[in-house]
């Protein structure tokens, strides 16, 4: 149904999502109506009944009953998709900044995001583990190698992005958005981007995490080092089970499953990613300016930057969940997922930023 912008229907609704300059509703008979900005986002709303809906930038996305998703609008910056992830794409893993990355149950890795020359799919053959970067990935192969694809330094507009990944076996990986880290199976950290090895502080880490320019790392003892290509940043004290590096800013979950957060620059607050929500955690991701966080009831919550919707989660329970930039992604008990924010992405094909 679509109504003038400002036009609210009549009639009886059981949930409403605002975005950018549209709104939708999901009415007591299942049915979805829109109205806005006379886009295509409110005008072609698909047939059938739902029961869940999100609103995003100049698109729309609904689930149904059956577990699948639709969605409409205008996909200025990648593909909408509709329908379900199709069974031999269960996954195990995602991983979210402006690239995307999901893990299949077969191991393989799958990628979306930028076209653009310099941008290239997931690596073939089988790995342990995958990190998105900015416009590059990292992936942990299953012989403890790391390799790593998209964009390079010189590549497209003199970005700054690495994929030339050292040599060597690794327990884990983490992709920036302009550099990437290793952790070495003796717990030592190699860090490496456009002008080659960087600096990491001496000891040994049990977990590492890529943020914009800075890096941290969880030590043996459980506290937090962090630091950048000018040395060490100011890390909180006490004792840590899991980090997350965002833009200029990191997350921690605490031993009693609470989230503590911080800013690598003091300047750097715009949009309040750095204030953690109250509650317990047993999972935290930190995007560009927002972040997620799986609650120990199973259900998500994000706080911070929210101008395409990339900080309304949506309801029911997930077991993993990954903040990007502009979208998040969460994964299901079934191997599927679902995806909010700037033009909901198909981890096969669908690229937003």
């Amino acid at each position: 149904m679509w109504m003038a912008k400002g036009d609210a229907p009549g009639g009886s609704f059981t949930a409403v999502s605002a975005g950018r300059g549209h709104s939708c509703g999901l009415r007591s008979d299942a049915t979805v109506a829109c109205w806005g900005d006379n886009g295509r986002a409110e005008r072609d709303v698909p047939a059938g009944e739902f029961v869940a809906i999100s609103t995003g930038a100049e698109e729309s996305c609904g689930l149904r009953g059956d577990a699948t998703v639709s969605c409409w609008g205008e996909p200025h910056h990648g593909r909408i998709f509709g329908g379900s992830v199709p069974p031999s794409d269960s996954y195990v893993a995602i991983s979210a900044r402006r690239y995307r990355c999901g893990l299949r149950s077969d191991a393989t890795a799958v990628c979306s995001g930028f076209t653009l020359p310099g941008r290239t799919p997931a690596s073939a053959g089988t790995f342990l583990a995958v990190s998105a970067g900015g416009e590059h990935a990292c992936g942990l192969r299953s012989d403890a190698t790391i390799a790593c694809w998209g964009a390079n330094d010189r590549q497209f507009l003199d970005e700054r992005f690495q994929i030339d990944a050292p040599r060597g076996t690794f327990v884990a990986v983490a992709s920036g958005w302009s550099h990437s880290c290793g952790l070495r199976g003796d717990a030592t950290v190699a860090c490496w981007d456009e002008d080659g090895p960087t600096d990491a502080p001496d000891g040994a880490f049990t977990s590492i995490a890529a943020g914009w320019s800075h890096s941290c790392g969880l030590r043996g003892d459980a506290t937090v080092a962090c630091w950048d290509e000018d040395g060490p940043t100011d890390a909180p004290g006490g004792a840590f089970t899991a980090i997350s590096a965002g833009k200029d800013y990191t997350c921690g979950l605490r031993g009693d499953a609470t989230v503590t957060c911080w800013n690598e620059y003091d300047h750097w607050n715009e949009y309040d990613q750095a204030d953690a929500p109250g509650g317990t955690f047993t999972a935290i991701s930190a995007g560009e300016a927002h972040w997620c966080g799986l609650r120990s009831d199973a259900t998500v919550s994000c706080s911070g930057w929210n101008e395409y919707g990339q900080a309304d989660a949506p309801g029911g329970t997930f077991v993993a969940v990954a903040a990007g930039s502009t979208a998040s992604i969460a994964l299901r008990s079934n191997g599927t997922y679902t995806s909010w924010g700037r033009s909901a992405f198909d981890l096969q094909g669908g690229s937003n930023h």
